[in-house]
């Protein structure tokens, strides 16, 4: 009897162990294949570079002017006249005219020697009282006078270098023409002095002013 009982404990004992063994490795197994590997996926977005832009063989295409001319009808002419003023030139001394004389005029014969009874003026007196006229004198325009027009003035000069008189000679015949001579003649009242060589009390000089060809309107 206690044979058959350990026997069958034997059994009961194998079975038990071989359903436990049976439920751990079924249980591994279910485990192992539920978890399946899920690949990740990873999206790679290629960014591909525009194409340059074709060349194009026309020729390139100038780019037009804002400058836009002013239609004739919009100009207006103006009857104004303009006067060019003569520029103001210093007035040199009695020695740099004499030594721009001898420079520019090497030809002329030597002056004559100045005594306390001479009364004949120097060349250098005359270049200085022509050249304090023009500069005094406002050319008129060579559009309504034409140039080479000529007029002669005199005037009377003491020798303290002031002019007593001073008057037209010779007009040219051309009011715009001897009325600027007559201004200019009103603007100057003074000059530089008789040389001390000259004897007399007082000095006569003619000067012409001639209207040049290069004056501008």
């Amino acid at each position: 009897m206690k044979e058959l009982f350990k026997k069958n404990l034997r059994v009961s004992i194998a079975i038990h162990l071989g359903l436990l063994m049976l439920l751990i490795g079924v249980s591994w197994l279910g485990k192992r294949f539920s978890r399946r590997t899920i690949p990740e996926t990873i999206t790679v977005e290629i960014m591909t570079a525009p194409p340059p832009p074709a060349r194009s063989s026309a020729p390139p295409v100038a780019r037009q002017s804002s400058y836009r001319p002013v239609p004739a009808a919009r100009i207006r002419k103006s009857r104004r006249r303009v006067r060019r003023q003569r520029p103001v030139l210093r007035t040199p001394s009695s020695e740099e005219l004499k030594k721009m004389l001898s420079a520019n005029f090497p030809d002329l014969p030597e002056p004559r020697r100045q005594t306390a009874f001479s009364r004949s003026l120097p060349d250098w007196y005359y270049a200085l009282v022509r050249q304090r006229l023009y500069e005094a004198w406002v050319e008129p325009p060579a559009s309504e006078v034409p140039p080479g027009t000529t007029v002669r003035a005199v005037l009377i000069i003491r020798r303290d270098g002031t002019v007593t008189s001073s008057r037209i000679e010779q007009a040219s015949g051309i009011t715009l023409m001897d009325e600027s001579v007559q201004q200019a003649l009103m603007r100057i009242r003074h000059l530089e002095p008789l040389p001390p060589a000259y004897a007399g009390k007082d000095a006569t000089i003619s000067v012409d002013f001639v209207l040049s060809a290069n004056d501008s309107l």
